[in-house]
Protein backbone atom coordinates (compact mmCIF):
# COMPACT_ATOMS: atom_id res chain seq x y z
CA UNK A 1 0.00 0.00 0.00
CA UNK A 2 2.68 2.39 1.06
CA UNK A 3 4.71 1.84 -2.14
CA UNK A 4 1.64 2.13 -4.78
CA UNK A 5 1.22 5.73 -3.07
CA UNK A 6 4.43 6.68 -3.44
CA UNK A 7 4.46 5.64 -6.86
CA UNK A 8 1.60 7.78 -7.48
CA UNK A 9 3.40 10.74 -5.84
CA UNK A 10 6.67 10.35 -7.49
CA UNK A 11 4.73 10.19 -11.01
CA UNK A 12 2.62 13.46 -10.44
CA UNK A 13 6.07 14.69 -9.18
CA UNK A 14 7.77 13.74 -12.52
CA UNK A 15 4.76 14.67 -14.53
CA UNK A 16 5.02 18.38 -12.94
CA UNK A 17 9.09 18.03 -13.96
CA UNK A 18 8.25 16.74 -17.09
CA UNK A 19 6.49 19.79 -18.42
CA UNK A 20 8.37 22.36 -16.56
CA UNK A 21 9.63 24.90 -19.64
CA UNK A 22 13.21 26.34 -18.97
CA UNK A 23 11.81 29.75 -18.61
CA UNK A 24 10.18 28.49 -15.22
CA UNK A 25 13.00 26.54 -14.42
CA UNK A 26 15.32 29.41 -14.64
CA UNK A 27 13.34 31.86 -12.60
CA UNK A 28 13.46 29.13 -9.84
CA UNK A 29 17.37 29.03 -9.57
CA UNK A 30 16.85 32.47 -9.54
CA UNK A 31 15.27 32.15 -6.26
CA UNK A 32 17.34 30.13 -5.39
CA UNK A 33 20.06 32.31 -5.90
CA UNK A 34 18.60 35.17 -4.33
CA UNK A 35 18.25 32.89 -1.27
CA UNK A 36 21.62 31.99 -0.74
CA UNK A 37 22.25 35.85 -0.78
CA UNK A 38 20.46 36.84 2.00
CA UNK A 39 22.26 38.43 4.88
CA UNK A 40 22.56 36.81 7.70
CA UNK A 41 20.03 38.54 10.30
CA UNK A 42 22.95 38.68 13.27
CA UNK A 43 26.12 37.08 13.90
CA UNK A 44 24.84 34.03 15.28
CA UNK A 45 23.94 32.86 12.03
CA UNK A 46 27.33 33.81 10.46
CA UNK A 47 29.73 32.74 12.80
CA UNK A 48 27.30 29.17 12.57
CA UNK A 49 27.99 28.71 10.00
CA UNK A 50 31.86 29.25 9.86
CA UNK A 51 32.01 26.92 12.73
CA UNK A 52 30.02 24.35 10.53
CA UNK A 53 32.72 24.71 8.16
CA UNK A 54 35.55 24.52 10.29
CA UNK A 55 33.66 21.64 12.47
CA UNK A 56 32.99 19.73 9.18
CA UNK A 57 36.60 20.13 7.69
CA UNK A 58 35.22 21.35 4.27
CA UNK A 59 36.40 25.22 5.07
CA UNK A 60 34.49 26.00 1.77
CA UNK A 61 33.67 29.43 3.09
CA UNK A 62 32.67 30.40 -0.24
CA UNK A 63 30.12 28.31 -1.09
CA UNK A 64 27.52 30.43 -2.19
CA UNK A 65 29.66 31.80 -4.36
CA UNK A 66 29.92 28.09 -5.63
CA UNK A 67 26.57 27.02 -5.83
CA UNK A 68 25.56 29.87 -7.43
CA UNK A 69 27.85 28.62 -10.31
CA UNK A 70 26.66 24.86 -10.26
CA UNK A 71 23.30 26.05 -10.05
CA UNK A 72 24.08 27.97 -13.54
CA UNK A 73 24.96 24.62 -15.26
CA UNK A 74 21.64 22.78 -14.24
CA UNK A 75 19.07 22.57 -17.23
CA UNK A 76 15.72 21.61 -16.48
CA UNK A 77 16.51 18.27 -18.96
CA UNK A 78 19.26 17.43 -16.29
CA UNK A 79 17.11 18.10 -13.43
CA UNK A 80 14.58 15.57 -15.25
CA UNK A 81 16.55 13.06 -15.87
CA UNK A 82 17.86 12.83 -12.78
CA UNK A 83 14.40 12.62 -11.24
CA UNK A 84 13.31 9.82 -13.63
CA UNK A 85 16.88 8.15 -12.97
CA UNK A 86 16.82 7.96 -9.14
CA UNK A 87 12.88 8.02 -8.43
CA UNK A 88 11.45 6.10 -11.41
CA UNK A 89 14.00 3.84 -13.16
CA UNK A 90 14.74 2.87 -9.40
CA UNK A 91 11.50 3.21 -7.66
CA UNK A 92 11.70 -0.18 -5.66
CA UNK A 93 14.97 0.92 -4.09
CA UNK A 94 13.51 3.93 -2.66
CA UNK A 95 10.50 1.88 -1.86
CA UNK A 96 12.38 -0.72 0.48
CA UNK A 97 14.36 1.95 2.09
CA UNK A 98 10.85 3.59 3.32
CA UNK A 99 9.01 -0.01 4.37
CA UNK A 100 12.11 -0.72 6.07
CA UNK A 101 12.38 2.61 8.20
CA UNK A 102 8.69 2.32 8.66
CA UNK A 103 9.22 -1.19 10.11
CA UNK A 104 11.50 -0.31 12.55
CA UNK A 105 9.18 2.74 13.87
CA UNK A 106 6.50 0.31 14.29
Amino acid sequence: MINAELDKILNKLFEKLDSLDSNKFDRYKEIIKSELFNEDSNLDERSSRAWNEIFENSLHFEYKEYLTQELKKITVKDLIEFFKTVFISQPRKLSIQVELVFHFLI
